[in-house]
């Protein structure tokens, strides 16, 4: 009996491992100064010398990020510094000021 449980725990902790990855397949670090949570909308904004960075990207002092929490998409205006997959960096310009991504893809709308 104990040699049974011995072998079916390890099965249990397996599966716990992969639902988490599955749930957040996309990993970013992200800094603001205050953050406002809209949960009957799923939306969640981030206020204030946001910062966000990824293998992907690397979005620096803008203004505000609103995430999607349903399609996993951010939008991010009041852009100071922007850097997509290391090849393309916009900083200062003002030129651009929002930028419309969806978070794990490789392509961004700078608008």
């Amino acid at each position: 009996m104990f040699l049974l449980f011995v072998l079916v725990l390890p099965c249990f902790a397996l599966f716990a491992q992969e639902e988490n990855s599955a749930q957040n397949p996309f990993d970013y670090k992200l800094t603001c100064d205050s953050v406002k949570l809209f949960s009957d909308i799923k939306l969640i904004e981030y206020l204030g010398n946001v910062r966000l960075q990824s293998d992907i990207i690397v979005i620096e002092k803008a203004d505000k990020i609103v995430l999607d929490q349903t399609t996993q998409e951010i939008v991010v205006t009041g852009l100071d510094e922007f850097t997509f997959d290391g090849a393309i960096r916009i900083t200062s310009g003002k030129e651009y000021k929002t930028v419309r991504y969806k978070l794990g893809d490789r392509i961004a709308y700078v608008e």
